[in-house]
């Protein structure tokens, strides 16, 4: 089972978080991790590259911490921007923090997103989420489109998003400008009737399937 420490929160959310393939874990207002789901536990557990610093007599599951120093500081200074960000501001798509793994894997990359004071997790800050470089995952623009009405277009910034990263990055592949992409995410939250970029990540993941 996932790991938390005991807040005044809607299980049903974190259950649902438990059912998603990538890892997402959930900080405290410090940045201490609080929750893991089961994908992050078992990455957290093979120490191949991330794993959780526990501080003594300290609340929460511990710091998330990278065995790379030079990614340590990212993960901290990435956790310390989110922290301060508005959650319903829709251009605060970041860029990911690679994190290398000892085995020589493809690596981690982690996404941070601000929570606000007010979510469906109760009293957590941010989330953050970890694809496995190594277990790609795959979304069907074709059913973005059937089950939501997106556009071919805001399907394809959909996917790109959620794989880039950022609106900047999304403009680049996709050959368009950043105030067309800016235009589709826009109607992409509202057909997908979502407000922040957690809850957009947390819906898209819930749809993919690993890529064989």
């Amino acid at each position: 089972a996932s790991k938390s420490v005991v807040y005044k929160v809607d299980k049903t959310s974190l259950a649902v978080l438990d059912r998603l393939p990538n890892g997402v874990l959930l900080t405290d207002a410090s940045g201490t991790v609080a929750f893991a789901n089961r994908s992050a536990q078992r990455m957290l557990e093979n120490g191949d590259g991330l794993r959780l610093r526990k501080l003594t007599h300290a609340a929460g599951l511990g710091d998330l911490v990278a065995e790379d120093a030079k990614s340590s500081k990212a993960i901290r200074e990435a956790i310390s921007a989110t922290l301060n960000l508005d959650p319903f501001a829709t251009p605060h798509f970041s860029k990911c923090v690679a994190v290398p793994r000892i085995s020589g894997m493809a690596s981690y990359a982690l996404q941070f997103s601000a929570l606000g004071k007010h979510n469906e997790f109760g009293a957590y800050a941010a989330i953050i989420f970890i694809a496995d470089g190594a277990q790609e995952i795959e979304i069907d623009p074709a059913l973005l489109q059937s089950a939501y009405g997106l556009t071919t277009a805001e399907a394809k910034v959909a996917v790109a998003l959620l794989e880039s990263g950022s609106a900047q990055e999304v403009a680049e592949v996709l050959g368009t400008s950043l105030n067309t992409v800016h235009t589709h995410i826009k109607q992409i939250y509202l057909k997908l009737g979502v407000d922040t970029r957690a809850r957009f990540v947390k819906l898209l993941l819930g749809l993919a399937t690993h890529r064989s």
